[in-house]
């Protein structure tokens, strides 16, 4: 066995911390339907607020990690990333990583976001994005 594995991946609208420390993830959302404009070369793009939650289990990798979330437009194009270095240890075998996501929406389709671990591909997290009728 190796790792870090993945635990959760997921888009949600809010976490909520409890007073006994433990998270209810509230809102997860697979796609939104949006007003999206006819001509995207002059209209502003259409923002969304939401948070990319990734909870990874160590296995039995020790010690630090680079994880990463890498957005990729529906056209392919490479969108923004966030890395934040991780630490396993046998006390604290466990981490999670809240990435606050201000989405620019300027086209319909899928966006992807890829998580990795030192470079290697964990999972992809999708957004449906659908114009709205």
């Amino acid at each position: 066995m190796t790792g870090p594995f993945i635990a959760m991946a997921l888009l949600c609208q809010r976490l909520d911390r409890q007073p006994d420390g433990t998270v209810d993830v509230r809102g997860i959302v697979d796609g939104v339907e949006v007003e999206l404009p006819t001509d995207v070369t002059t209209a502003e793009p259409v923002v969304i607020s939401l948070l990319a939650v990734v909870s990874l289990r160590a296995g039995t990798t020790r010690g630090s990690k680079e994880v990463t979330v890498q957005g990729q437009y529906p056209s392919g194009a490479t969108g923004p990333a966030v890395s934040r270095r991780m630490q396993f240890s046998n006390s604290f075998p466990n981490a999670t990583l809240t990435v606050p996501l201000e989405l620019e929406i300027d086209q319909a389709g899928i966006y992807w976001f890829d998580v990795s671990a030192d470079g290697q591909l964990l999972t992809r997290i999708s957004l449906l994005v659908q114009r709205k009728a």
